[in-house]
C-alpha cells in the first residue's frame, strides 16, 4: 500500500499572521527570524524555511484524541505559507537528511508500532507499515527534538 504525507492546514494558522509579539503571546507563540538552513522546518510546505523568513513558533495539538497518546509539541509555521504539501509517495525532500521517530496509530489513537529511521529510509519504512490492516496513521517526528513534522495516511 502506498502512502500520502501532508501538511498543516494552513487556515489553522492564519490568526497569528501579523500579530505583534504580544498578540502572539496571548496564544503562547513567538516570532523568529530565520538564521540559518536547514533548521526551521515549516509543517504547512513541509520544506525548511528560507533565510530570513519570518516563521511562528507555536504549540500544536497533533494528537487530539482520547487516548493515552494525546500529544502537543511546539512547532515551526512559515508566516503567510498557503502552499500546502500534499502528495503520495513522496517524501518531503527537508526529511532526507534528518534522524526520524515514526509511530503508527491503529483506529482507537492506540500506539501499534515505533521505529527510528534515517530520512532516507523512510519511503520503505512507511510502505512496510502500512501493509497492516490495522494502522490508521503515522506520525512523523524529529528524533533529536521529539517535535510532529507530518502525518502519513495509507492510500490504496
Amino acid at each position: 500500500m502506498d502512502y500520502k504525507i501532508e501538511g498543516l492546514d494552513p487556515r489553522r494558522f492564519e490568526y497569528l499572521w501579523g500579530r505583534d509579539d504580544a498578540g502572539l503571546a496571548a496564544h503562547r507563540a513567538r516570532r523568529l527570524r530565520v538564521d540559518s538552513e536547514p533548521g526551521f522546518p515549516d509543517r504547512i510546505s513541509l520544506r525548511d524555511a528560507p533565510l530570513n523568513a519570518s516563521i511562528i513558533l507555536v504549540n500544536y495539538e497533533h494528537m487530539a484524541v482520547h487516548s493515552p497518546y494525546r500529544s502537543s509539541h511546539a512547532i515551526f509555521v512559515l508566516e503567510g505559507c498557503v502552499e500546502r504539501f500534499s502528495r503520495v509517495g513522496e517524501i518531503p525532500p527537508c526529511l532526507l537528511g534528518r534522524s526520524l521517530s515514526v509511530r503508527a496509530f491503529d483506529h482507537e489513537a492506540m500506539m501499534v508500532t515505533a521505529e527510528l529511521v534515517e530520512g532516507p529510509s523512510l519511503d520503505s519504512c512507511l510502505k512496510d507499515i502500512f501493509r497492516s490492516k490495522h494502522v490508521s496513521h503515522v506520525d512523523i517526528h524529529f528524533a533529536a527534538a521529539g517535535c510532529f513534522f507530518a502525518r502519513a495516511t495509507g492510500v490504496r
